[in-house]
Formats: structure tokens, C-alpha cells, sequence
């Protein structure tokens, strides 16, 4: 498979498995680990998750790990080439399941939509407004708190880093996969320090109904030409004097653009493409 080939959520949730094995065998460190895989997470090519686990041997293999598709020689998905607006491409997909209160409640935010899946089925939609209400309703039913380190929401999966209940500066890494049938959060990284690296983010003062329209600015304004998808950030790490949310735009070429605003909406900057 070609380096531009698009990666599945498979492909990234081998490369992470990878990267962990590698951890535990005293590969990588803390740090190393937890930017691969977040980088991980956010791989839209095969290429981008083979140089995070070219240099890494893992448990029954010689040489230099693979990505799924390229070690199991399977076709990956094609290339999106359409011409709906990015906001409207940019899904999140959650799995279903009416016996899991959180997606009752994401189901009661999304009722009014006609092709709603039905109870079982993988419930997918866009990043929108109310989406976007649903997820924040659907963590606060999980972890009962409001409270988080970084919540991300990107094609593949929303990812939260979730502060632990022992009163120390501390998360664990929890995600909602693309079609996870479980329907909720499943833990995939065992809890790390916050301390020096992010501040806690209160997602009740996020001004949630803005930032559908500022996706739709970050289109126009961050000079990706083509763009295919969006991606979402709630965070307060340690290089910023205030809580963000980051919107990234990407191409098919991995070319990057960033609009930043505070928690009420309101655009801090404006990073384009090509711009340090």
C-alpha cells in the first residue's frame, strides 16, 4: 500500500497496540508514547502511522512494525472525493446501543433526524452543534463530571483524557471508536500526569453552539485548499495562558491549518498553512 493510502480506524488501533507493546518493553518512554499516540489517533495515511512504528520491534516480528492494512495486504478504504461542506463531511461515528444511557441520551439530542439508525446499530453523525451537546451530555453521564484534560473529536473517534478521582494532577486516556458497538468510552491508556502539561477544562463553559460556525471559518480562513477533514480540540495545555478550542483542517495531502478560539467562541488566531 501506497504512503498516501488512508488509514482505517484498524490500522491506527494496530499502530497504537504497537506503540504500547513498545512502551511496555522499554522501547519508548512516557512522553514518547503518549505524542505517538496521539499522532496516532489523528493519522489520516498509512505513511504518517509507519513513521511512528518504523523504528519499533513488538512482540513475534523481526523487523520494523507495520500498519494493518500494509502487514495484512488488505485493501483500505478509498479516497473521499466529494463535494459536500467540510462540517458536514467531518463525521464522528458512535456506536449504538439503547441499553447504554449515554447513547439514550445522544439518541434523545439526534431524534429528530430522519435516518437515525436503529437501537443496536452504529449511530453515526457529523460534527454539528448538536452532536456536539450530545457528546459533552453523553461524558458527563459516563464520568459524572464536566470536567476533562482534552477532549478531541476527529473523524475516527472522540478521545478525552479523563482526570482520575484520586485528587492528584492525573488522567487516564478514554475513546469512543468509529462503529464501537459497546456504545460508550473504553479506557486505552493507563492514567499519566497532567502536571506541567494540561490544566483541567470545565466543558459546561464551552460555548458549544459557536463552534460549528467557526469550523466553517477555519474552512475559509486557514488556506488548505481542497479541504477533506475537520478536526476539534478542548484543551488547556501548558504553552497556552487560556483554555482553547483548537480547529485543525487537513487536506489529502496532509497539509495543515488551525483557527483557535477561546471557550466562548470568540477567535484568538488564525494559524495558515505554510505559517509557524
Amino acid at each position: 500500500m501506497g504512503a498516501r493510502t488512508r488509514a482505517r480506524t484498524a490500522d491506527r488501533d494496530r499502530a497504537i497496540d504497537i506503540i504500547n507493546a513498545a512502551y511496555a518493553d522499554g522501547q519508548l518512554g512516557e512522553i514518547v508514547r503518549e505524542n505517538r499516540i496521539e499522532a496516532a489517533l489523528q493519522a489520516t495515511t498509512l505513511g504518517q502511522l509507519r513513521a511512528l512504528t518504523q523504528d519499533l520491534q513488538h512482540p513475534g516480528q523481526s523487523g520494523p512494525a507495520q500498519p494493518a492494512a500494509a502487514a495484512r495486504g488488505k485493501s483500505p478504504r478509498p479516497v473521499r472525493r466529494d463535494t459536500t461542506p467540510l462540517p458536514l463531511r467531518a463525521k464522528l461515528f458512535l456506536g449504538g446501543c439503547a441499553a447504554v444511557l449515554v447513547v439514550a441520551t445522544i439518541s434523545g439530542v439526534l431524534a429528530d433526524r430522519a435516518d437515525e439508525p436503529s437501537a443496536g446499530a452504529p449511530i453515526s453523525f457529523t460534527i454539528s452543534t448538536s452532536s456536539l451537546h450530545g457528546v459533552r451530555d453523553a461524558y458527563e453521564e459516563q464520568f459524572a463530571t464536566t470536567e476533562t484534560y482534552r477532549l478531541t473529536f476527529s473523524p475516527e473517534a472522540v478521545v478525552a483524557y479523563v482526570p482520575t478521582d484520586d485528587g492528584r494532577e492525573r488522567y487516564e486516556e478514554w475513546r469512543w471508536n468509529d462503529g464501537d458497538e459497546e456504545g460508550r468510552f473504553r479506557q486505552v491508556v493507563e492514567a499519566r500526569t497532567a502536571q506541567g502539561r494540561f490544566a483541567r477544562v470545565d466543558l459546561a463553559d464551552v460555548d458549544i453552539d459557536r463552534i460549528e460556525a467557526n469550523m466553517r471559518r477555519a474552512e475559509a480562513e486557514v488556506g488548505v485548499e481542497d479541504p477533506e477533514e475537520v478536526s476539534v480540540w478542548i484543551e488547556h495545555p501548558s504553552y497556552e495562558d487560556q483554555a482553547v478550542v483548537r480547529i485543525q483542517v487537513v487536506n489529502a495531502y496532509d497539509e495543515l491549518g488551525y483557527l483557535f478560539t477561546d471557550l466562548a467562541g470568540e477567535v484568538l488566531r488564525v494559524q495558515r498553512f505554510g505559517e509557524e
